[in-house]
C-alpha cells in the first residue's frame, strides 16, 4: 500500500519527526499517521502546519511511504538519508581542517 505521512523537525533539537495518530510526534517512522487519499492527507498537513505555528516543529510536509500503518517504509532514498544520515561510513571521510581566522588563529 502506498501512503502519505507528514514529517518534520523537532523545533528543540532538530530530530527528524513523524507525526502520530494521537497528534504527537515521533522519532519512528512507524508510528506515523498514514493518509491513503489526497483529502486525508491535506488534513494530517494541516494538522501538522499548526503544530508549526506552536512552535512544536519546523517545516512540516507530506511524504510518500509504502507498507501497512506499523511497518511503513521509505520510497525516496532523499527521506531515508535525511531520517538516517549518511550513507558513505565516517570511517571514509576526511576530518575537517580546523577553521583559522584572518589573522591565522584557530
Amino acid at each position: 500500500m502506498t501512503a502519505q505521512i507528514v514529517t518534520a523537525n523537532n523545533l528543540l533539537d532538530g530530530a527528524v519527526v513523524y507525526r502520530t495518530p494521537e497528534g504527537r510526534w515521533t522519532t519512528h517512522i512507524g508510528a506515523a499517521q498514514g493518509a491513503a487519499g489526497e483529502a486525508e492527507a491535506k488534513a494530517l498537513l494541516a494538522q501538522a502546519e499548526a503544530d508549526a505555528l506552536h512552535q512544536i516543529v519546523v517545516g512540516p510536509y507530506l511524504v510518500e511511504v509504502e507498507g501497512a500503518p506499523g511497518h511503513w517504509e521509505y520510497k525516496s532514498w532523499r527521506e531515508r538519508i535525511r531520517a538516517e544520515g549518511p550513507t558513505v561510513p565516517h570511517d571514509f571521510t576526511p576530518e575537517a581542517e580546523p577553521r583559522r581566522t584572518a589573522n591565522g588563529r584557530e
